[in-house]
Order: C-alpha cells, then structure tokens, then sequence
C-alpha cells in the first residue's frame, strides 16, 4: 500500500458514500467508513478521509492498471504521404482518477 505523507493533512478531510459517484467506493465507505461530517457537502454520514480515498484508489491502480510507455510504439510504420500518428493507447492519469473516484 502506498503511504501518502507529503503535503496538506489529508486525513483532516472527509468524503462521505454520498459524494463519491463510483459505485463500488461508495457502497464500500458506507459499509466500512467512519461517521463522520463530509467536508464536501457537511452532513453527517459514513466517511473516509481524503487519506484513505488516495491509498484505496493507489491499490486499485496498482493492481488494475499498467501504465504504458512514454515513447512511441515503434511497431507500427509512420507514413508521412498519409499523415497517420499513432498516440500512446489508454486513458490520461487524470482521466483514469477521474473514473476511478
């Protein structure tokens, strides 16, 4: 598991299941999250820290996603009388969070 320790106090912020649109997250800070006030829309409810958002969501990339090379895939032939470019497959890291969250 990744330990997130530099930077502002992520632990003094809360998110409840409420605020989390992803299905799977949400279901699992309302079984297993703390009651506590969401800092996002101030109720009171099931949350996790933003600290525990940022490790839950590191160990799902960690074990479901591949990050793919920063350089071009040479396999494939660049024809310049066709103008075809060839960008790196996937989604951006911020996309991919975005989702994920």
């Amino acid at each position: 598991m990744t330990e997130f320790t530099n930077g502002p106090d992520l632990s003094a912020k809360h998110m409840c299941n409420n605020c989390v649109e992803e299905t799977y997250l949400s279901k699992e800070i309302k079984e297993n999250g703390k009651r506590c006030k969401c800092s996002y829309c101030e109720t009171v409810g099931k949350t996790y820290s933003i600290q525990q958002m940022a490790e839950r969501i590191s160990e799902v990339f960690e074990e479901h996603y591949e990050r793919t090379p920063d350089q071009p895939d040479y396999t494939f032939h660049y024809d310049s009388e066709i103008g075809e470019t060839r960008d790196r497959s996937g989604d951006p890291v911020v996309s991919a969070i975005e989702n994920a969250a």
